[in-house]
């Protein structure tokens, strides 16, 4: 038996009557009718549990040995196996799983514990499957139809894996260079309240409300001063008395701050370029229609192509 399409195959079995002690010389074997329904019949009712009866033909064949020719009788049966029990036992529990594998996308990427046992939890399931079904096939030294199908199932599985980890890495790297901007953005902003103890306060006020006893100690003020201006023995470096920042207001410096420098603008447009949600969501698509599309031609292919 050829068992490059199992499940999916159909078996060509050959049931030979031949002599092997009386030549051609003693018996002869021939088919009591030319027409094949008349030669062979089958009782009412006949099945097999997993094959089911396409048709056969019957022929004479005459064996040729040292000892002299043999005749013989042959009949050819075309059997179809049955594959819904694969279906329900191989092949939807495979597709389950991938699905399953798929919600790690709608997951938030900060739930780093969930998706990682949800990937995790699906591909030992997958591995599980696949090893239990080895072992209940015959061992042959060629992929079946049915290895190809788990093979791209499982790949599929530990794809979502791997897209989750490099979800992972383009967050936390993402998460440190804002950190880095943040804090960069935030420094210049200090130097600048520094400069002027007029505007620490609007200072402070731009800075948001990240402000730690860090920042309040590199802006000169005590946690009793976030109500107003610092008082003056608190500032230790020496005011810029130009005209510029004589008439700077609070409202241009808000506005500065507010710029196309502004590191929040900055924050934006590097999101949008490593975005984990933007992963998720093209992930989507992606891996549900490359596994249909796998689908179709698998099915397609041996369903319909490998029977013609």
């Amino acid at each position: 038996m050829h068992l490059i399409s199992f499940p999916l195959d159909e078996q060509k079995c050959n049931f030979s009557i031949q002599s092997y002690g009386f030549s051609t010389r003693d018996v002869v074997y021939r088919w009591s009718s030319n027409e094949t329904e008349k030669s062979v019949r089958f009782p009412d009712g006949f099945s097999m549990s997993q094959f089911t009866m396409e048709g056969y033909r019957i022929f004479e064949k005459n064996s040729s040995y040292e000892t002299g020719d043999y005749s013989g009788v042959i009949i050819e049966l075309h059997l179809k196996r049955r594959f819904l029990y694969y279906i329900i036992q191989m092949y939807l529990p495979a597709v389950m799983v991938v699905m399953l594998s798929w919600v790690s996308f709608w997951v938030d990427s900060d739930s780093v514990p969930a998706r990682v046992a949800l990937g995790i939890t699906t591909v030992l399931a997958m591995t599980t499957l696949m090893f239990g079904v080895q072992s209940a096939l015959p061992k042959v030294p060629y992929m079946k139809a049915v290895d190809l199908f788990l093979a791209f199932s499982f790949v599929c599985v530990f794809a979502a894996l791997v897209e989750f980890a490099a979800v992972n890495y383009y967050v936390t790297n993402a998460q440190k260079i804002i950190l880095q901007k943040k804090r960069e953005r935030r420094k210049v902003l200090r130097e600048k309240c520094k400069r002027n103890p007029k505007f620490q306060t609007i200072g402070q006020l731009v800075l948001g409300m990240h402000t730690d006893e860090e920042d309040m100690a590199a802006l000169g003020m005590s946690p009793g001063d976030l109500g107003g201006s610092a008082p003056a023995s608190t500032y230790s470096g020496s005011p810029d008395t130009s005209p510029h920042n004589e008439d700077q207001t609070a409202e241009q410096l808000l506005q500065e701050d507010a710029g196309p420098a502004n590191y929040e603008k900055e924050i934006k447009l590097l999101m949008k370029k490593v975005s984990a949600n933007a992963i998720d969501y093209h992930s989507r698509t992606v891996f549900p229609v490359c596994f249909a599309v796998f689908n179709i031609v698998y099915w397609f292919y041996y369903l319909y192509l490998d029977k013609h």
